[in-house]
């Protein structure tokens, strides 16, 4: 059994591919993660490449709040990338140090993680991971 704060709702303010269509509205990460779906389903059949900015919010039950964009291409639902959870624990996995890009190369990477702005964030997300579900 968990001692994390559960997750209240998720909120989709905007995304380009439907505009504000379900802004004001709240969904279980679950349904969420849906959407995210069907804006990825929707990309590969109007466009074939691309992407959709899609912004979303966490609130989770001690009114704790996460606000994130997923860049939404057709090809998330086939591989699963999209999912809100995974977008965080990419996020968390890259500020806390756990994962290097393959674009940095060693020197970069430590040097990057040095930085001001990325020790304030892997603050933020060592809080989230300990803190809140994510599931």
């Amino acid at each position: 059994m968990t001692n994390k704060i559960k997750i209240h709702h998720v909120e989709i303010p905007f995304s380009e591919f439907f505009g504000d269509k379900y802004k004001g509205k709240h969904f279980t990460l679950k349904e969420a993660n849906e959407i995210i779906f069907s804006i990825s389903r929707g990309e590969m059949r109007q466009n074939g490449v691309g992407y959709s900015k899609t912004d979303f919010v966490i609130i989770w039950e001690d009114a704790g709040s996460y606000m994130g964009r997923l860049d939404v291409t057709g090809k998330d639902e086939f591989q699963n990338l999209s999912t809100i959870q995974n977008h965080i624990k990419g996020l968390a996995d890259f500020y806390t140090g756990k994962h290097q890009p393959s674009h940095y190369t060693d020197t970069q990477y430590k040097e990057l993680m040095e930085m001001d702005y990325i020790k304030a964030a892997k603050k933020e997300y060592e809080e989230i991971l300990e803190k809140y579900e994510l599931e």
